[in-house]
């Protein structure tokens, strides 16, 4: 349609300069509502949709939230486990020592490619998990730990 054919799309991730983050906000100086889209959960929640964010609410802009999908809390609404109280960590380390020391921190519940055909989530305690082998590597996932 015209309206598709006309919208101006702006890329944030963490090659985005923080000098370019305010000039995507123009549009609402010239009186257009503007939209913030998350390719893999919810913009601001783990995502660098934030820092566009921060910006708005520094220039008295009205920031509305709309539902949509987060793989967090997916990932915890799928685990069986209690998610009365939780804590998100971040992301795994690039570095590939750091990696496996942390996903031996965080090896309970695993849910990656949540949504697609690939979608794996399972919940195990530690030492199960142990005699488990999966091959998460290069997949986004999510590790909750539950504390008996």
């Amino acid at each position: 349609s015209k309206a598709q054919s006309t919208l101006k799309v702006n890329l944030i991730n963490k090659f985005t300069l923080d000098e370019e983050l305010s000039t995507f906000l123009d549009p609402i100086h010239n009186g257009n509502n503007i939209g913030l889209i998350s390719d893999a959960g919810c913009p601001g929640v783990a995502d660098p949709g934030s820092d566009i964010i921060k910006i708005a609410h520094q220039s008295n802009i009205k920031v509305v939230p709309l539902v949509g999908p987060s793989s967090i809390l997916l990932a915890i609404m799928s685990s069986g486990l209690n998610g009365q109280n939780f804590a998100f960590n971040g992301y795994l380390p690039v570095d590939r020592t750091d990696k496996k020391n942390k996903i031996k921190e965080l090896e309970k519940t695993i849910a990656c490619d949540i949504t697609l055909s690939t979608e794996y989530i399972k919940t195990l305690s530690v030492n199960e998990w142990k005699k488990n082998k999966i091959n998460i590597d290069k997949k986004p996932a999510i590790f909750i730990i539950h504390k008996d």
